[in-house]
């Protein structure tokens, strides 16, 4: 986000609010600061993202919803606002109908207004006349012990005839509302005339809720079609309700307050309100401190990834020509691992390992596009039987097993996915919908969120379109010496095994070259900025210090070196990727190690250690839990990537490197800690071929423990001629 759209929305947009005047109650999409509340305003602002009232729902029958509230005058966006929860049953004889009905409105957190009430609609399923038991509880701060009770119980009785033809003599309680608007779709009603009782027992009459049209809304990740009801009437503000085809109410709105189905929210709404009275209060405090105490032993969990993003492009590793200020922020308050490697430098199959902790021979994903192996669990699933609230948004760029359209398994939320369209426009979207969930997220039990953003990924497109015509490339004024400058290793280019594809743009001058590098660093600009606005969403939800944070990159970026672009070989520069990890109240802050081997195995053992879960079987990673608060701890001798359709292998230990491809005498062996740029290939030598033996018979081990998928060629052996 650009400073002037950040200054806009966080400063401009609230202030402007605070001094609008509200000048008429004609229109229906007008409240009282003078912006329209809508469909489209609740989803863009993440309002909508909520459970998928799924399964059947009888409207005539007997039903219990339950609705977030949210009021857009009162507190801060990401503060609850309420709740109304209903439960009708008709009686037995079928000559009455029975509600339940309780109804909380906070402000900054604290109770304002609670409301409990039974009400019977005898002989008339619309509402009249009405026999009404209720109780309504005022309340201020419930740490200030301060209440004020009042009771009410009172019988209304309205007019005998019951004949739709005649509906001005109906009476509807403000609680009944939703009621009758679901049975006029599910009925075909078109139009009915009432009396409204209201929340305070006013009467106001004249009131009517009319069919406008038939239309679609976004709710809950899906594109509705919805039927669109019209309220006005003596003393209130419109309304419009938005009911389903099955005849759920999904919204309500007028200027003043919206309601949003949720059927993830129960647990929360009990927790907070099903005791409003003293006793109650005391007995929610009680069980919000074991509630806290849980919580602090069971921290939430915000993995964040990249896409193409090679392992040095922070400023906080001394990268002076680029600007990071949201993954300095990780890297500055956790740890740093230098040597971590993904574990195939291809989109999908690194992502695959992220869901499983198996290597791609394993989980079946060994190239973009394909699916992983049928009956294994994810760490979604982990999660979730953990009791965490599982949460996926952006990249996913994986086939899941009984997975379809916005739905993966494993996951209880998925607030966006897909790969299409640019990193510059999609990551937006993707940070949009994060800081929505996280500002009103169901706060009854931990998350596991994983937020996956395309960019830099968007070079592959830049490198396409500036390779057809180098010399029309739009260098905008730049000059060379605004550049940054050719890698160390530029010009190295070795004798290649020859299944070890590396893509060159011989075409391209040093202008080209370092344009390229510069335009690299700005897509990476783009991401840190989205990651940023997730990073003050969790932090403005009072959650951050109670949240493992977890950065991680699929795979790398050619970068120059070697005159190398994109990705899929095993040099550093693909393969080697930032892994960073931040939790200051266990692990050490601004620290980068230098001992550790880090695979992309490993986010899901850490992952799992955290959250007190298991990891899927046969995970091949470890947790870094311990190494990050500096514990001294069994760990690893090297790491293996996978690359080319599980046709080729890297091992890496912690001096040395081995390549290796099926059937390919021809391997590479360097001194990484003597030639990091990989321009001497040892393999050629007499002196490192005990060396490079011991590399094989380390890898060949590694590999028969593996258990290899279907579609994998299968054991890896090296040639040996």
């Amino acid at each position: 986000m650009s400073s002037l759209m950040y200054l806009t929305k966080k400063v401009l947009l609230p202030l402007l609010l605070s001094v609008v005047v509200f000048t008429s109650a004609s229109s229906q999409d007008v409240n009282l600061w003078g912006i329209p509340i809508t469909p489209k305003l609740l989803a863009e602002q993440g309002k909508l993202d909520v459970s998928d009232p799924e399964g059947e729902f009888n409207p005539i029958g007997e039903w219990e919803q339950t609705w977030k509230l949210w009021l857009p005058g009162r507190g801060k966006p990401n503060q609850k606002s309420g709740y109304l929860k209903i439960h009708r049953e008709p009686d037995a004889n079928g000559t009455a109908l029975n509600y339940k009905v309780c109804q909380v409105i906070s402000e900054n957190n604290s109770w304002l207004h609670s409301a409990r009430a039974s009400i019977m609609a005898v002989n008339d399923s619309w509402g009249s006349p009405i026999k009404w038991n209720k109780s309504t509880r005022f309340h201020t701060s419930p740490a200030s012990g301060s209440v004020h009770l009042k009771e009410l119980d009172s019988f209304i009785e309205g007019p005998e005839d019951s004949d739709l033809q005649h509906s001005s003599t109906h009476f509807i309680t403000s609680y009944t509302l939703f009621d009758a608007v679901q049975r006029m779709s599910i009925e075909n009603v078109t139009s009915l005339d009432f009396t409204l009782l209201d929340e305070l027992d006013k009467v106001k009459k004249n009131h009517s809720i009319r069919f406008m049209e038939n239309s679609s809304i976004n709710f809950a990740g899906k594109d509705r079609n919805v039927k669109v009801f019209a309220e006005t009437g003596e003393g209130m503000l419109p309304w419009k309700y938005y009911v389903d085809e099955k005849g759920r109410l999904l919204l309500a709105i007028s200027g003043m307050r919206s309601y949003i189905l949720d059927t993830g929210c129960e647990s929360e709404y009990v927790e907070m309100f099903e005791h409003p009275d003293m006793a109650g209060q005391k007995k929610s405090a009680k069980n919000k401190k074991r509630r806290k105490k849980d919580v602090a032993a069971r921290p939430n969990i915000l993995f964040l990834s990249t896409d193409q993003q090679t392992w040095n492009t922070l400023s906080a590793y001394g990268n002076s020509f680029v600007r990071t200020p949201s993954l300095d922020r990780l890297a500055n308050e956790g740890v740093s691992f230098r040597y971590s490697y993904t574990t195939n430098p291809v989109c999908s199959p690194a992502r695959a390992a992220w869901l499983t902790g198996l290597t791609p021979a394993e989980n079946g994903v060994i190239s973009n596009g394909l699916g992983i192996v049928e009956n294994i669990n994810t760490v979604g699933d982990m999660l979730t039987d953990r009791g965490y609230e599982t949460v996926f948004a952006g990249k996913l760029h994986v086939g899941i097993p009984k997975s379809y359209g916005e739905e993966i398994p494993g996951f209880s939320k998925v607030l966006c996915q897909g790969i299409g369209g640019k990193g510059t426009l999609g990551d937006q979207v993707v940070s949009s919908v994060c800081e929505g969930y996280l500002q009103n997220r169901d706060k009854s039990k931990p998350f596991f969120m994983s937020v996956n953003f395309l960019q830099p990924h968007d070079i592959c497109n830049w490198i396409s379109r500036f390779s057809k015509d180098p010399e029309k490339t739009p260098f905008f004024g730049l000059k060379i010496d605004d550049l940054p400058p050719l890698p160390d290793n530029f010009n190295s280019i070795i004798d290649e095994p020859e299944k070890m594809k590396v893509a060159r743009r011989e075409e391209w001058g040093e202008m080209e070259w370092r344009y390229y590098l510069w335009s690299y660093n700005r897509m990476i600009e783009e991401m840190d900025a989205e990651i940023g606005r997730v990073l003050r969403a969790l932090e403005e939800s009072g959650e951050l210090d109670n949240t493992v944070i977890i950065f991680n990159s699929d795979h790398g970026e050619g970068n120059a070196h070697h005159q190398s672009v994109l990705k899929n070989f095993t040099y550093d520069e693909s393969s080697r990727v930032p892994f960073i990890i931040t939790y200051p109240k266990e692990l050490q802050q601004g620290v980068m190690d230098e001992k550790h081997l880090i695979s992309g195995l490993d986010v899901v053992s850490t992952i799992c250690d955290f959250a007190g879960a298991e990891a899927p079987a046969n995970a091949k990673g470890l947790s870094v839990r311990n190494i990050a608060a500096g514990k001294e701890t069994p760990w690893r001798d090297f790491v293996v990537t996978e690359v080319n359709h599980d046709m080729g292998r890297m091992i890496r230990t912690k001096q040395y490197k081995l390549i290796a491809f099926r059937d390919d005498p021809h391997l590479l062996f360097f001194d990484m800690n003597n030639d990091p740029g990989e321009t001497r290939n040892l393999a050629l030598e007499e002196d490192y071929q005990e060396l490079i033996e011991a590399h094989i018979i380390l890898l060949e081990e590694w590999e028969a423990n593996l258990v290899y998928a279907p579609n994998s060629p299968g054991l890896f052996k090296v040639r040996r001629d």
